[in-house]
């Protein structure tokens, strides 16, 4: 979490400034990140093989290994823009969207929280 929790603000603020090479050095990070996820994934795994049966593991191969994923899509879109190979990273044009519905920009209909997070619903096979 030292690194991750700001990562994504980093990102951005390094891709809106235009600065290359402060994307090439925020994508320095992602590497120290995905050290540090395989050091929690293997003492996570060690921990749980001796706490719990293996069955059930898998979820927990889903969700970090989809992490651990993500974070290396992240950091090659990263290099590729900083490299000149994309013209822009289209994820980071888009304006960030206020959870809490609050703004000019939204329509007094639809000024309603945001709050929809079902990911064991998605990457779990039973929420039991």
């Amino acid at each position: 979490m030292e690194i991750k929790f700001d990562l994504g603000v980093r990102t951005r603020e390094a891709y809106l400034s235009l600065d290359k090479a402060r994307v090439r050095k925020v994508a320095v990070d992602y590497d120290i990140l995905l050290e540090r996820l395989e050091v929690f994934y293997e003492a996570f795994r060690t921990q749980w093989m001796l706490e719990n049966k293996p069955q059930g593991f898998e979820v927990h191969d889903t969700r970090i290994g989809g992490l651990m994923r993500r974070v290396q899509n992240c950091k090659r879109r990263l290099l590729e823009y900083a490299e000149g190979q994309l013209s822009c990273i289209d994820e980071l044009e888009e304006p960030v969207l206020d959870l809490l519905c609050r703004g000019d920009s939204v329509s007094e209909a639809d000024k309603k929280p945001f709050v929809y997070n079902c990911w064991v619903a998605c990457i779990t096979a039973s929420i039991i």
